[in-house]
């Protein structure tokens, strides 16, 4: 494995759980640390293991049930802005 390259767990966890609005902000976020700390001059095993740790704290907080819902209201609202702008209805 190339010492620049995401491990493919990581790359699997994020595809799986990493999904919705926002989502690619946060991964591409993730993944940008990574290579910064390659490019600092780090070790690539302790980069790794701080990208497994930034990915589990990422993970957690992203599935926290009130971020759920704070995401799930999020698209409601915007699914009706835009339902209210496509019928001319908008104020």
């Amino acid at each position: 494995m190339s010492s620049d390259r995401l491990p493919r767990l990581v790359r699997g966890l994020i595809s799986l759980f990493l999904r919705g609005e926002g989502a690619d902000f946060v991964a591409g976020d993730i993944v940008e640390r990574f290579h910064d700390d390659l490019a600092s001059g780090m070790d690539g095993g302790k980069a790794r293991s701080r990208l497994r740790r930034q990915l589990a704290g990422t993970l957690i907080a992203w599935w926290r049930p009130s971020a759920v819902l704070r995401r799930a209201r999020g698209s409601q609202v915007q699914d009706r802005r835009r339902a209210t702008v496509s019928t001319g209805n908008g104020t």
